[in-house]
């Protein structure tokens, strides 16, 4: 058997993006489509599913951003639970054998491109886009080194794959307005948001930091602090409100200005209560500044999401009136 590898696919080039949208710009990019309209998907806050990880299905940021993949690009996403190794790796090799990547899942203590080989366990997802002679997986993930490829040895990979998620791509073909399609998702997102406690559930993180966090608890079992899990997560949530305003912007044409720049100054203010708490490791510092700064956060942008809202309501609206 010779090496199997998918032609023309690499990785997205955006630092902004988590390990689970990675492998879904990358695809979505290899389409021909801009990947960038999936960061609505992406405005969320929940408990840090980072730490206690239970798999996609059971993760409502990430079903959001499934969904997302559906409304906008019309690529259904089959997440299989697959508890026979050989099985799963069956699947694989025949999805790559028919020119389909697949998403994996697989714990990075086992990725040897990674720090945190043998070291730590981070939870973590990539796109397989080959297989060696060797029946190795050839994957794509960070735009690290010198090589676009990063090879998962097979025995890895059994070692790895926790969760035993195998995630299928399935693309209609159609030739979809994307941009047209996403402002069809956003005003659905929206209520989703809405319904979804979002901005009580900063506040309540708030009352968390206050009265019951602590950092020791926090950075138990992590080789290095900067991968523990609350950092992680905190990561990606700052980062979500600046892929919501590129999108936002890119989605809807003529959006008023200060939506987008109200949601970068709140993910600076996120990236504030990361900075805080990386802090808190090696000093004292004061938890009820970062209560506050949530409280802060969790009212501007309730406030931030209210006029989106209220914008896009209005558009939609008067488009309906036309006909």
């Amino acid at each position: 058997m010779i090496d199997i590898v998918i032609d023309n696919i690499y990785p997205y080039p955006d630092k902004k993006l988590t390990c689970f949208e990675r492998p879904l710009y990358a695809y979505i990019n290899w389409l021909g489509k801009d990947p960038t309209y999936l960061g609505l998907a992406s405005w969320s806050f929940t408990d840090n599913y980072v730490k206690e990880f239970k798999g996609i299905r059971n993760n409502a940021p990430m079903r959001w951003i499934i969904d997302g993949v559906k409304d906008i690009y019309d690529i259904d996403l089959l997440v299989k639970y697959i508890t026979n190794a050989n099985e799963s790796i069956k699947v694989v090799k025949s999805e790559i054998e028919e020119k389909n990547p697949v998403m994996v899942y697989v714990d990075s203590f086992y990725c040897p491109w990674y720090p945190s080989y043998y070291k730590s366990h981070i939870n973590h997802y990539v796109l397989v886009v080959g297989v060696t002679k060797d029946n190795d997986f050839i994957c794509l993930d960070k735009t690290t080194g010198d090589s676009i490829y990063k090879i998962l040895p097979i025995v890895d990979y059994i070692h790895g794959r926790n969760t035993g998620e195998v995630i299928l791509f399935r693309n209609t073909q159609k030739n979809v307005d994307v941009q047209y399609a996403a402002g069809l998702f956003l005003k659905k997102q929206l209520i989703k948001m809405k319904d979804s406690d979002l901005f009580e559930n900063i506040r309540s993180y708030s009352f968390v930091i206050r009265n019951e966090f602590n950092i020791k608890n926090e950075l138990d079992g992590v080789h290095d602090y900067r991968v523990a899990a609350i950092y992680t997560w905190l990561k990606g949530i700052s980062t979500s409100r600046e892929k919501f305003a590129f999108a936002l912007k890119n989605c809807i044409v003529g959006v008023q200005e200060r939506y987008i720049q109200e949601l970068l100054e709140i993910s600076v203010q996120w990236k504030n209560v990361l900075f805080q708490l990386m802090l808190a490791k090696e000093r004292i510092i004061n938890f009820n500044y970062v209560a506050e700064i949530l409280m802060n956060i969790a009212d501007k942008e309730e406030c931030c999401f209210v006029k989106i809202q209220q914008d896009i309501e209005r558009r939609f609206n008067g488009a309906s009136a036309e006909y």
